[in-house]
């Protein structure tokens, strides 16, 4: 049977005898996806060479196989492959309350930042793929070091517009500190800060990563709400 039968979803629409090469097939089964709802319908038709089948409407075909097909929509035929769902990346950013004023390098922005249901669950796989930091009204320069963990550093000080305070307690959590030292403001009075291709894997203690930056140069946010952090992950 051929694994390239185009089916199109609606009321009415059938897999046609034409569709099919093979005119020996016998029983088959055919399970179709309504994509509103994702909810299955499956059926079991004789000779499908020679009669067409009707899906219902809204409903579009997922599988199509001289064997039954599982619950996850795939095909268990010899001749058909799986489907594979690829991971999806989360996008997560924080604009932190900041000092609308001169900071002084050495010091912290923003304090430390909470990057909410960036993993789907405690314990589970993740690697951090970016991290971007954006001023929207203020063309800065100097480094940003970004330090990173898996769990809430509570147990040091970082405190907005103030010099951090470590505390060995949270090293265990630690995941790096990344320098971003290329800014770019050549969209006028603003600047981007972007690191990709980090490529560090972790294993999640909480559904959540938390970070504290700390500026190498002297930035003077222009309103409390200037400054915005992102980190991407992907699934591990």
């Amino acid at each position: 049977m051929a694994d390239n039968v185009a089916i199109t979803a609606g009321t009415g629409t059938a897999i046609a005898a034409d569709e099919v090469v093979d005119g020996t097939l016998g029983t088959v089964k055919v399970q179709y996806v309504k994509l509103m709802d994702g909810t299955l319908n499956s059926t079991t038709k004789a000779t499908v060479a020679t009669a067409a089948q009707t899906m219902s409407a809204g409903y579009q075909l997922v599988a199509l196989a001289t064997d039954s097909v599982n619950v996850n929509g795939l095909a268990t035929a010899a001749n058909s492959s799986p489907v594979v769902i690829a991971p999806q990346t989360t996008d997560v950013s924080v604009t932190p309350t900041v000092t609308a004023g001169a900071y002084t390098a050495g010091n912290v922005l923003g304090g430390i930042m909470n990057f909410i249901n960036i993993v789907p669950s405690i314990g589970s796989n993740g690697v951090l793929q970016s991290i971007t930091a954006k001023f929207k009204a203020t063309a800065v320069t100097g480094s940003l070091e970004v330090a990173i963990f898996r769990a809430n550093p509570s147990n040091g000080t970082y405190t907005d517009h103030a010099a951090p305070t470590w505390n060995s307690a949270d090293m265990a959590n630690l995941l790096g500190i990344y320098t971003m030292a290329t800014v770019n403001s050549k969209l006028g009075t603003m600047a981007i800060y972007n690191l990709d291709g980090i490529g560090k894997a972790f294993v999640s203690s909480s559904t959540s990563l938390f970070a504290v930056v700390v500026v190498d140069g002297t930035p003077t946010p222009a309103s409390t709400s200037d400054f915005t952090l992102g980190l991407a992950v992907l699934p591990g």
